[in-house]
């Protein structure tokens, strides 16, 4: 089956562009990959060309059992870039997101993905959300916490619940394996593209030409001022244009992020070793070995939307009403989080909250109860701006006895006796 691909990535109004892409095509399918570094940690971009050029590696040589494959390789990504944070604590907390896709010369796509990133089907205008979020408030979803509608507009909608990267092990979300018909349309983006542009507006794009289509959807994110990094890929079943295949990114040197930010200094940490964890298999193995016992197929709750499952709207019959496409919060720093806070953030606060309960303590106290240590008076008559107040008036003295002695009179009675 005859394949064609498409891709572009813009640097909208970021210092830096933290996504990473890559359109691979291998003997026998075709690897799709699209990762955003998160926004505003130092190494988001060393994480997410680390995370292409690692699955990359571990999918060359896979022959067979793609999914199980693409969601090891994920795995190894997430290991790397956990790994590569331990020895160098300015790196602490890289991660990224990931969405990843192998396309079958039999017509079979097999998507995985962690974090907010996310994968369409596109066919005969409908375009069918694949992937589910990654985010705290998908969560709250999950736990009838919150509604869809309130979700899509949630101020920290963008915070994620996973990522590579952060912990030594992550849990990859393997979709079912679709099934694909001519002209059908595996399009590939992080959250800067589907923040912006429409469910509706992707399926309405002309996909008869990969590229084409890539630059319709990355110029709406442009015409609309779209202030996050932009990447869609595109992988189109059928006969059409193709571009070549894209390079290898390369590794980003880590001092490219660290120019501007490099407060802590050099050096490096090594954590203690942890045992409690399983060592991750190797994803070529996969066709060849049986896959690793009590290891889930794929999600329960992933929907199958091969077009023999799609309703007369094309939407994946049984499926769950979709969230709004979610836009990023315009109001986020360009060094905010995407995720947990720093530690060393969190200790900072920590610090100046009891700075400040100490302040109020003294500035709180009632008149009397401290001792002045400087001669200028009670401490609480201090004003707050480091000004002494002008010295209040002394009551009069409450009128006593008179403390002048007083001649004694002394009355003595003269006679004989």
């Amino acid at each position: 089956m005859k394949r064609a691909f498409g891709y572009r990535s813009e640097q909208r109004k970021r210092s830096e562009n933290q996504d990473s892409y890559g359109v691979f095509p291998f003997d026998g399918y075709t690897l799709a990959i699209v990762c955003d570094g998160m926004g505003g940690h130092v190494g988001g971009a060393q994480a997410s060309t680390l995370a292409v050029r690692t699955v990359h590696e571990a999918m060359k040589e896979v022959r067979g059992d793609h999914g199980n494959a693409l969601r090891a390789a994920l795995e190894r990504a997430n290991q790397a870039i956990y790994e590569a944070a331990r020895k160098n604590h300015r790196l602490m907390g890289m991660g990224t997101t990931a969405v990843a896709a192998v396309i079958t010369d039999d017509g079979t796509a097999h998507v995985a993905h962690v974090g907010d990133s996310r994968a369409y089907l596109i066919n005969e205008g409908q375009a069918v959300q694949v992937t589910r979020d990654h985010t705290m408030v998908n969560l709250f979803v999950d736990a009838e916490l919150l509604s869809p509608e309130d979700a899509a507009t949630h101020p920290e909608a963008h915070v994620l619940s996973r990522s590579l990267g952060v912990e030594r092990q992550v849990e990859v979300e393997l979709a079912e394996p679709i099934e694909l018909a001519d002209n059908d349309v595996i399009l590939l983006c992080s959250d800067g593209v589907h923040g912006v542009v429409t469910d509706w507006e992707l399926g309405s794009i002309d996909w008869s030409n990969p590229e084409p289509g890539i630059n319709h959807v990355l110029d709406i994110v442009e015409a609309r001022e779209g202030d996050d990094n932009a990447t869609a890929v595109a992988v189109i079943v059928g006969d059409a244009d193709s571009m070549p295949a894209s390079p290898l990114p390369e590794q980003k040197a880590i001092e490219d992020s660290l120019s501007a930010t490099n407060f802590l200094g050099g050096g490096t940490i090594i954590p203690e070793e942890e045992d409690d964890y399983e060592p991750l298999s190797d994803p070529a193995s996969y066709g060849t070995e049986p896959s690793a016992p009590g290891r889930d197929q794929a999600p329960p709750t992933t929907q199958d939307i091969s077009p023999r499952n799609r309703g007369e709207d094309g939407s994946a019959k049984g499926a769950t009403p979709k969230p709004i496409s979610r836009k990023r919060s315009s109001q986020e720093d360009e060094g905010g989080s995407r995720i947990l806070k720093p530690a060393l953030a969190l200790a900072a606060v920590g610090v100046l909250a009891l700075g400040g309960l100490g302040a109020a303590f003294f500035v709180t106290r009632p008149s009397g109860d401290v001792d002045d240590p400087i001669g200028g008076g009670d401490l609480t008559q201090l004003a707050i701006d480091g000004t002494q107040p002008a010295p209040q008036a002394q009551p009069d003295p409450v009128p006593g006895p008179d403390p002048t002695p007083q001649p004694v009179t002394l009355s003595h009675t003269h006679g004989r006796r």
